[in-house]
């Protein structure tokens, strides 16, 4: 993923750089709703999986038929000590021995998900970084998962455990992306980039940029060429490791965001705000281009977009202010899906009901609910009794309803509890057993 906050030393800071950013990147674009800017790709089983936690929650999609599905949409649990944030800051993706996982990470924790059914969510695993570190920015490289926070930037295997770490002593930087073979950390710093070498824990290079306005910047890194790709706010350069540029193409707007390359061909997609463009490797010369501004909703703002590809083609997710829009490879629209205010789940009050307060062993109860995640998997249990569990998944309004059959017990006061297996929310109501 490239576009990230700024990593400060306070989530204060953090908080109004983002609030900063969009005044800057978009000041024409008034909204009510929050925007989308940035989030992450891949494809699995042939099928366009994304998602974004530009809301707060983490919000994922499907590409079914050509059309965008939202799937499942949660906050984080509240935690209290170490105090953790409600809000998700970011999201990554990985495949492992044929399953699709998801990376999220609320500042103190790092979670990580089962999507491999986008529409079922699963939590397998959750740890907090004992470091005090404040987790803003997840990537990945060929071999390892990144979380980059207020103190270092820590590269973690398979088994969630960190295997190295970098301090780079930035009180505050732009941005940071890491090379897909982590090789390169380039870091964003004022007019310049630093590119350091994991191996020899170093700057090893600076590149210099154009730089009209603050903004979010992503970078693409050709290891086999060795070749850096950089849009800033005149053109899409290209430069040797060494920082020297090589070869530019100069596009129409006077910012520029992020830079992807095709997973089919020889060839690259960026981002100015006004639309994307297709350029050739080899002399950035524009093979085609859309403007986004005015396409599906209108007050569009091409900034992060996410290259995957599937049997038919690359597929371009480009997160355009009001909305997220899907392209293909000849930029051409395939769907939207327009930004909402506040549309995150859970979307009520968490609560619970029963269809009677009092009941007898081996009589049925209806259990209903509301204020879990959208589509989510949901776990009925009564503690205690290690038999009484049963299923339930909420619908696209984060509810539910199930009848379960009460076990045999004596005559007491007993606890439902149902709890959400992707956003971890739990809730329990009291039944008299008679």
């Amino acid at each position: 993923m490239n576009f990230k906050l700024n990593k400060t030393k306070t989530i204060l800071i953090v908080a109004l750089s983002l609030v900063m950013l969009f005044v800057v990147v978009s000041p024409d674009l008034q909204s009510r709703t929050k925007v989308y800017y940035s989030g992450e790709a891949i494809t699995f089983h042939n099928k366009l999986v994304f998602a974004t936690t530009n809301t707060g929650a983490v919000e994922l999609f499907v590409l079914e038929d050509n059309n965008i599905v939202r799937t499942a949409a949660f906050k984080p649990e509240f935690t209290r000590l170490p105090k953790g944030s409600d809000t998700f800051y970011d999201v990554e993706f990985s495949t492992v021995n044929g399953k699709l996982y998801m990376y999220l990470s609320n500042g103190t924790y790092l979670s990580k998900y089962d999507i491999s059914d986008p529409y079922r969510p699963v939590l397998v695993d959750k740890l907090r970084d004992n470091a005090w570190d404040w987790m803003m920015q997840i990537e990945t490289t060929d071999d390892y998962l990144v979380t980059i926070g207020s103190k270092e930037i820590k590269f973690w295997n398979s088994d969630m455990q960190v295997v190295n770490a970098f301090d780079l002593g930035y009180e505050k930087t732009e941005n940071i992306t890491i090379s897909e073979n982590g090789e390169y950390i380039f870091v964003f710093v004022g007019s310049l980039v630093e590119i350091y070498s994991t191996e020899k824990r170093e700057v090893v290079a600076d590149i210099y940029y154009t730089k009209n306005e603050d903004s979010s910047r992503g970078v693409y890194y050709d290891a086999d060429k060795q070749e850096i790709y950089l849009v800033d706010d005149e053109a899409l350069r290209v430069f040797d490791i060494n920082g020297n540029e090589i070869r530019r193409f100069k596009h129409t707007s006077n910012l520029g965001y992020d830079v992807e390359e095709s997973r089919r061909d020889s060839s690259v997609y960026f981002s100015d705000g006004i639309g994307v463009v297709k350029s050739n490797k080899e002399d950035l010369k524009a093979l085609d281009w859309q403007y986004t501004t005015e396409i599906g909703a209108g007050r569009g703002w091409a900034m992060d977009i996410e290259v995957s590809a599937d049997s038919k083609g690359d597929k371009i997710v480009i997160f355009n202010n009001n909305e997220i829009l899907v392209l293909d490879e000849d930029l051409d629209l395939i769907d939207t899906y327009e930004a909402r205010e506040l549309d995150y789940a859970p979307i009520e009050d968490l609560s619970l009901s029963l269809d009677k307060t009092n009941t007898l062993s081996y009589n049925y109860v209806t259990v209903s609910g509301q204020g879990f995640g959208l589509n989510e998997k949901l776990e009925i249990t009564i503690p205690g009794y290690r038999d009484a569990k049963w299923s339930a998944s909420s619908d696209s309004n984060g509810r539910f309803t199930r009848t379960i059959l009460i076990p045999r017990m004596k005559a007491q006061t007993i606890d439902i509890r149902v709890e959400g297996m992707a956003s971890e929310l739990t809730y329990s109501i009291s039944l008299n057993v008679k």
